[in-house]
């Protein structure tokens, strides 16, 4: 089956999906790291099988029991990845060459659309909706910290140097 995508593991089994029309990667739930591995026609009888009570989803190679409810909603959310182009061809040449090097960090630090840093740990990261609950493992330990002010505006200050940069194409 030809690859449409880039699928990472990392050393602590989080999930994640390359995206290259929008250049972004994304935490995936293992049920949808499941699915990628397999073609629409598989999936499509699995699911129907699966509805029918006809296949248990234990019966195929996976880490953990997951229940029928969870396996037809990740279902869903992979077709809509799939629709919203997630799963879209690539070049890998393209994505994999170069080298990381100074000018290139500096340029992407400089036309960051968005950053994002936690102010608190207070949160016991356990909703069923959280990207860090049931299924992203390895977070520091929750100790009801929060972030200091002065160091939230060191982190602001060094990306408006960046932004405020002639390397800031963005703005």
């Amino acid at each position: 089956m030809e690859r449409k995508f880039i699928q990472l593991k990392t050393n602590y089994n989080n999930n994640y999906l390359y995206c290259s029309s929008n250049n972004k990667i994304i935490l995936t739930h293992p049920i949808i790291y499941f699915f990628l591995q397999y073609s629409d026609a598989f999936l499509e009888d699995l699911v129907t099988n699966l509805k029918n009570n006809k296949t248990r989803f234990t019966d195929l190679k996976f880490e953990k029991r997951y229940s029928k409810r969870d396996i037809l909603y990740y279902y869903e959310k992979y077709l809509l990845l799939k629709k919203n182009n997630y799963l879209n061809n690539i070049d890998i040449s393209k994505v994999t060459k170069g080298r990381v090097n100074k000018e290139n960090i500096n340029h992407y630090l400089a036309n960051s659309h968005q950053i994002c840093f936690e102010v608190t740990d207070s949160c016991n990261l356990n909703c069923y909706y959280c990207a860090y609950g049931k299924l992203y493992n390895g977070y520091l330990k929750r100790e009801g910290k929060d972030l200091e002010i002065l160091k939230g505006k060191k982190i602001l200050d060094f990306f408006s140097e960046y932004w405020d940069s002639p390397l800031n194409r963005v703005c």
